[in-house]
């Protein structure tokens, strides 16, 4: 079964590293108020999968590893074109790892 799970958009496309003071706490702010919405989607996912008993994935560190189970059995890769992965690179250098 495939589920859709949709991509998280933030309402800014600034790179983190070219945010000033301000718009780095609205970025913040953005992104804890959507993390309950982020858990009902993953949780939809979860159930979606077939899992009934969804109150074992009850966010104590120990559920961690039973979602850690269930999302490796399901994560795929796809496909990057040369073109892609320049753009990842050109992307990662900027941050001087």
């Amino acid at each position: 079964m495939v589920y859709h799970y949709p991509t998280m958009i933030p309402p800014s496309n600034i790179e983190y590293s070219e945010m000033n003071k301000k718009q780095a706490q609205e970025h913040f702010d953005w992104f804890m108020k959507e993390i309950p919405t982020r858990i009902k989607i993953l949780f939809g996912a979860i159930e979606a999968s077939g899992i009934r008993n969804i109150e074992r994935f009850d966010m104590t560190p120990q559920s961690l590893n039973l979602l850690w189970t269930w999302l490796k059995e399901r994560i795929r890769t796809v496909p990057t074109s040369q073109e892609e992965m320049n753009a990842l690179k050109k992307n990662i250098a900027k941050f001087d790892i």
